[in-house]
C-alpha cells in the first residue's frame, strides 16, 4: 500500500515539474526569440504600410477602456506621422452586444484617422486569431502590431511562426494596476501560443479575402455570426 502511494506522489510530482519545466522553456523560446522584434519608440518603427492593432476591452457605453486607448493611440500617431498607411483594428465582435472593432474605429476617426484607411477584423477573438486573419484575410505579410509590452512577445511569437514580418510597438503610457495578474496569465498564454503553433491550431473563421486597397466599406458588416 504505501509502495503504491510512493509511486502515485512521485508521479504526481514528476508531472508537475515536467509542466513546470516545459512552461519555462516555452517562454524563454518566445521571448528571446522575438526581442528584437519587440520596440518601446515610435522612432524605432521601420515604415510598413499596416498597423495591426490587437482589441482589449470596451464599455457598454462605447467607450474603450484605458489598455485600448492606448493601443490606438500608437496606431493613430504612427498613422499620422506616415509609418503606416492603414489600421486593421481586430476584436471581438462575435455578440451583438460586445463590439470592440466598431468602438476601435470610431476612436480614431475622432481623432484625424481617414475612415477609408481603417479595416474591420471581427473575428480577432484571440491573438491567434488576429495576426493570423491579418495575412490569411487582409493579405499583410507585414505588420507593426499595437499592444502592451507583456503581450508583445506573443504576438511577435506567432506572426514569425506563421511566416509574417511583425514588429510590435509597445504601447505601456500608464501605469498597469493588474501588472502582476496579466504577467503571470501571460506566462500561461506563451505556452498555449507553442502548443497551438506545435499542433497547428488556426483562427476560429478565416472568410473571403480583404483587398486593403479597395474600400473599407468591405468590412462594415456588422457582428460575426458563427
Amino acid at each position: 500500500m504505501k509502495r503504491r502511494v510512493f509511486i502515485a506522489v512521485a508521479g504526481v510530482l514528476s508531472l508537475a515539474l515536467l509542466a513546470l519545466v516545459l512552461t519555462a522553456c516555452s517562454n524563454a523560446y518566445v521571448v528571446y526569440s522575438t526581442r528584437d522584434a519587440v520596440k518601446t519608440k515610435p522612432q524605432d518603427v521601420e515604415p510598413t504600410r499596416v498597423a495591426l492593432v490587437l482589441g482589449a476591452r470596451v464599455y457598454k457605453s462605447g467607450r474603450p477602456a484605458t489598455p485600448l486607448r492606448e493601443r490606438l493611440s500608437i496606431a493613430r500617431d504612427l498613422y499620422k506621422s506616415g509609418t503606416v498607411q492603414k489600421i486593421i483594428v481586430s476584436g471581438d465582435h462575435g455578440e451583438e452586444d460586445y463590439d470592440e472593432v466598431n468602438v476601435m474605429r470610431r476612436w480614431l476617426i475622432e481623432r484625424g484617422v481617414s475612415s477609408q484607411d481603417i479595416f474591420m477584423d471581427h473575428a480577432g477573438f484571440r491573438t491567434l486569431d488576429s495576426v493570423v486573419r491579418a495575412q490569411e484575410v487582409f493579405g499583410a505579410d507585414e505588420l507593426v502590431i499595437c499592444t502592451h509590452r507583456f503581450h508583445a512577445y506573443r504576438a511577435a511569437f506567432l506572426a514569425s511562426m506563421h511566416g509574417i514580418s511583425a514588429q510590435v510597438l509597445t504601447a505601456d503610457a500608464s501605469p498597469d494596476p493588474y501588472r502582476r495578474q496579466n504577467q503571470l496569465r501571460e506566462v500561461a498564454a506563451r505556452t498555449v501560443a507553442v502548443a497551438d503553433v506545435l499542433v497547428g491550431r488556426g483562427p476560429k473563421f478565416l472568410g473571403p479575402k480583404i483587398d486593403l486597397d479597395g474600400p473599407s466599406s468591405q468590412t462594415h458588416d456588422g457582428f460575426l455570426r458563427p
